[in-house]
C-alpha cells in the first residue's frame, strides 16, 4: 500500500423502506436529499407494494439500488422471514423505514444488530381522528430502542405520550421548504377582490382536513 495515497472513502449504505415510492410528499423530499449529498451514501431502496415511479426523481449518477425480495401482501409470517433473511445475508449500515407501512421491518429486525431509524410523517385516514390501540402498543414493543424522526410537534406529543416511547430517542426535524428557489420570482396576479389571499398543495385526502381550511376562510369572510 502506497503511505502517501489517501485511503478511498467508504460510502454509507443505507436501507431505505417505503410503503410506496410513488411519487408523493416523502419520496420528493427522500429523492431532493439524496441528490444533494451525492456520493455520500449508496441507497437500497424497498417499495412494500412494488410501486418505483420516484426513482425518475433521482439524479441519474446517485447509486441507487432496487432490491426485489419478493414481499407478499398477505403473508406477514413469510415476510418477516424474506426480511431477516435479507438483512442476515445483506446488513446495512442503517435501515431507515417510513410509517406504519414499513412497521414489518421493523418488528423482523428484533434481536438483530441493525441500526434503525424510523420516520412517521403522519397518519392516514384509519388514524386520522384517533390512534388505534393495536399499533400504538406496536409502535411501543418495536420502535423502544430505535431512533424515531418527526417532522411536527403534535406528532411528537403522540410519540412521547401515546406510544409511550423514550423521549431521547425522539427526534423532532420539522420540513423545510429551500426559499432561495423563489427569490426573484415574479409574484403570482392575485385574483380580482379583498382581502387575504391563501393557497394550499396537497393531495384530496380526507386526512389532509381541507374542511378545516375551507371553515377557516368562512370565519375570515
Amino acid at each position: 500500500m502506497n503511505p502517501k495515497r489517501p485511503l478511498a472513502r467508504r460510502q454509507l449504505d443505507v436501507l431505505h423502506v417505503f410503503s410506496s415510492f410513488a411519487i408523493g410528499g416523502a419520496q420528493v423530499r427522500f429523492a431532493a436529499l439524496v441528490n444533494h449529498f451525492g456520493d455520500a451514501a449508496r441507497h437500497r431502496i424497498i417499495a412494500m407494494d412494488g410501486n418505483r415511479d420516484a426513482r425518475t426523481l433521482i439524479h441519474p449518477g446517485i447509486d441507487v439500488y432496487y432490491p426485489k425480495l419478493g414481499i407478499q401482501r398477505t403473508d406477514t409470517m413469510g415476510n418477516w422471514g424474506r426480511i431477516r433473511r435479507y438483512l442476515r445475508k445483506t446488513p446495512p449500515d442503517v435501515l431507515i423505514t417510513s410509517n406504519w407501512g414499513t412497521i414489518d421491518w421493523a418488528i423482523a429486525r428484533l434481536g438483530m444488530d441493525v441500526r434503525h431509524l424510523h420516520m412517521e410523517d403522519g397518519f392516514g385516514p384509519e388514524e386520522r381522528d384517533r390512534q388505534l390501540f393495536r399499533r400504538s402498543f406496536t409502535r411501543w414493543l418495536v420502535l423502544g430502542k430505535s431512533d424515531v424522526l418527526l417532522p411536527s410537534r403534535t406528532v411528537e406529543r403522540i410519540a412521547r405520550k401515546t406510544w409511550r416511547l423514550p423521549a431521547k430517542n425522539l427526534h423532532y426535524v420539522p420540513n423545510g421548504v429551500d426559499l432561495t428557489r423563489y427569490q426573484g420570482a415574479a409574484p403570482a396576479p392575485l385574483p380580482p377582490g379583498e382581502g387575504p389571499v391563501f393557497g394550499t398543495v396537497t393531495a384530496l385526502r380526507p386526512e389532509k382536513n381541507l374542511t378545516r381550511l375551507l371553515e377557516a376562510f368562512a370565519i375570515l369572510r
